[in-house]
């Protein structure tokens, strides 16, 4: 069971789009804050130039190589370069806790929507074997007061009993289409592309499947 719930936490995760935009955010902020840090700190580039030069002295071309170091030390306004870095800093960590915070809140979801469904499979289960023994008690009752050996009473209370029963499977049954429809929304299964991705879903849950549902 734990099993198929972090696959359906997966499929979540690699589904959302809100979660897609805030990696991305994450990773814009993490890049301002080494663009922000290179500021700060001294850098040395080297250059290297190569091309070739007519001596009118030899009436020939001849290679040319120049090679430039440079040293680049911030002197000037240091001091608002390291404030902007610590601001940057801020924002990223901003940024990563309001990833972490949405990846909680998908966890969250994908857990009570996986295991109210569960509920509703073993509710279900429960309501089509509660359907099966009041129609055969039904059938029993009708067949005995038809041939006059039983009484009506006794009947009509079997009649009432299934009345009861296929009340509660349309109940049952509503409260699975729910119950799945929060699951595949809660996964991303209803925005996903991935026909196939959508078929192993289903096939999580085998008891869950038309036939039984239609009956």
């Amino acid at each position: 069971m734990i099993e198929a719930v972090d696959e359906n936490i997966l499929m979540a995760e690699t589904n959302s789009p809100d979660l897609a935009a805030q990696r991305n955010r994450v990773e814009a902020s993490m890049a301002r804050t080494e663009v922000t840090r290179s500021e700060i700190y001294p850098t040395l580039s080297l250059t290297n130039t190569l091309g070739s030069a007519y001596s009118d002295l030899d009436s020939e071309f001849k290679a040319d190589n120049n090679a430039l170091l440079q040293l680049r030390i911030p002197i000037w306004d240091n001091r608002t370069r390291g404030y902007r870095l610590m601001k940057s800093e801020q924002d990223a960590l901003a940024q990563k806790a309001r990833l972490q915070s949405l990846r909680q809140n998908i966890i969250l979801q994908v857990w009570s929507s996986y295991y109210t469904h569960q509920t509703s499979i073993e509710r279900l289960r429960a309501v089509n074997d509660l359907m099966a023994s009041a129609t055969s008690s039904y059938e029993v009752a009708l067949g005995r007061y038809k041939e006059g050996v039983g009484a009506l009473l006794d009947m009509l209370s079997a009649q009432s009993t299934l009345m009861n029963a296929r009340a509660q499977q349309v109940s049952a049954q509503s409260d699975w289409y729910i119950s799945f429809s929060r699951l595949a929304r809660n996964t991303g299964m209803l925005w996903s592309d991935n026909h196939e991705e959508s078929m192993k879903m289903l096939d999580r849950f085998p008891a869950a499947t038309i036939e039984e549902k239609d009956q």
